[in-house]
């Protein structure tokens, strides 16, 4: 079985449509299985880790190592979202 993420509000829309008075188990189940996935991807998160490099003080992007002058709300390198605390 699949970890899909699934749109709850879709799958409500699903379920009253069956409109059932009661629904088994194996139906609720059929029900889940036929809801529309939704396209989503697993959000990296990271910070912004401050290093001096003897020449200038540098970000360097705590998911990938990458280093930048400036930071950003996004690491350009891996796309990981720095907290707006952190920037």
């Amino acid at each position: 079985m699949n970890n899909d993420l699934i749109s709850r509000k879709a799958l409500k829309a699903e379920v009253k449509a069956w409109s059932h008075d009661a629904l088994d188990l194996r139906t609720i189940s059929q029900i889940i299985d036929s809801a529309p996935a939704e396209d989503a991807e697993p959000v990296k998160r990271g910070a912004w880790v401050y290093v001096d490099d003897g020449i200038a003080l540098r970000c360097k992007c705590s998911v990938c190592g990458e280093s930048r002058n400036v930071h950003t709300k996004r690491c350009c390198t891996c796309g990981a979202k720095m907290e707006e605390s952190d920037i």
